[in-house]
């Protein structure tokens, strides 16, 4: 059997709710089959039929809720454009009902103790240059932002975390060598380019805007932090042109109250699970997609690619990040497959100040925290 069937048949377990690794699979593949004179392949399909079954998704407790949240087994077209599906008119999108002007500085990046300095603010600490960042933000509009860009835009403590929960220990477990190279497929004003640049693991950041008039804000902001250097930022539609092994995160434009239950959400002309796959045939170690809450991701396809998909929950209502790899990879560096991860703000610890950090966070599996 290939290495694809056992994660698929892996997968069968899982949602079953027990997790077993492929070296158990083997063999008792091996001993049923002998046992009951039949190949591995005719185990394997009576499972999938028994499994499917038994109300696959419907145990509502334990990892098996996880999945029915998280994943969808369902067939694919590669071929499906729901582009037209996917547009929101302008009418309905959300900077028209709420004003984000009032927030402007918490949807800017905040350097903290563990930023890089960069040149143009040589000798200054880090709360000296976030204090003129955020006194000259306000007089900006139009120049830097403006009300709708803000609303695309994720908010300063969200960013810190996926860097702090997501990136760093991916960084750590030795995937990327000694430096990150990161694409920003949809780079907007800026917030997850330049907060990405701030750490000093990150080596290159490559962003992309395909809007002009958002692209000269983009660069304007990456000049207000002093990161040109650190920054390259391109004015065009993604092309799949990524570092080898680079790590690309992708925030497909989206208001979620208006794709509700929108299963192939993307920025292409193609399911976004089939433009992350595209993204790691063009040499990317992983791909990190914002998608809204209620999205749920195509196992089969993941299964049939050989994906490794993880989940993580940034806090009890913001969107569903999807970490999306090569199946081999994420088993050497021990990553649990459809696994589902509750980033949250940890308050134990403290700033310079003495009152709570809550650009730290903390990452622990949802399901172990629901049966806690």
């Amino acid at each position: 059997m290939s290495g694809n069937d056992l994660n698929k048949l892996r997968f069968l377990y899982m949602i079953k709710g027990v997790n077993y690794t492929i070296p158990e699979i083997e063999k008792c593949l091996s001993q049923t089959a002998k046992t009951h004179n039949i190949s591995t392949e005719e185990v394997f399909t009576e499972i999938e039929r028994f499994v499917y079954d038994d109300s696959r998704f419907e145990k509502t407790n334990g990892h098996v809720l996880y999945l029915k949240q998280n994943f969808a087994y369902e067939d694919y077209d590669v071929g499906v454009d729901d582009q037209a599906e996917n547009k929101v008119e302008f009418s309905n999108q959300e900077y028209l009902s709420r004003d984000f002007r009032k927030f402007v500085t918490y949807r800017f990046p905040v350097f903290d103790q563990y930023s890089v300095i960069p040149r143009k603010f040589a000798k200054k600490s880090y709360w000296q240059i976030q204090k003129e960042i955020n006194y000259s933000l306000p007089k900006l509009e139009n120049l830097n932002w403006t009300n709708q860009t803000l609303s695309y835009a994720r908010s300063n403590v969200v960013g810190k975390h996926i860097v702090a929960c997501i990136i760093y220990p991916l960084f750590q477990s030795g995937l990327f060598g000694k430096a990150m190279q990161i694409v920003d497929v949809t780079g907007n004003i800026g917030a997850d380019s330049i907060t990405f640049a701030m750490e000093s693991f990150v080596k290159h950041v490559k962003t992309y805007e395909i809007l002009p008039k958002v692209y000269d804000m983009l660069v304007r902001n990456i000049d207000l932090y002093g990161l040109r250097y650190k920054i390259s930022a391109v004015n065009k539609r993604f092309d799949y042109v990524v570092p080898n092994g680079s790590f690309v995160v992708i925030d497909p434009p989206y208001e979620a109250d208006n794709n509700s239950g929108n299963f192939n959400l993307s920025i292409d002309t193609m399911p976004i699970f089939s433009v992350a796959q595209k993204v790691l045939d063009a040499g990317a170690s992983c791909v990190l997609l914002s998608m809204p809450k209620t999205y749920r991701y195509n196992v089969k396809y993941a299964l049939d690619m050989g994906q490794h998909v993880s989940v993580y929950q940034m806090g009890k209502v913001n969107n569903k990040m999807f970490l999306v790899m090569r199946w081999e990879d994420a088993d050497r560096i021990g990553l649990i497959d459809f696994n589902h991860t509750l980033v949250t703000t940890d308050e134990t610890k403290k700033g310079w100040n003495g009152k709570p950090d809550f650009y730290s966070c903390k990452a622990e599996s949802a399901y172990k925290a629901e049966v806690d």
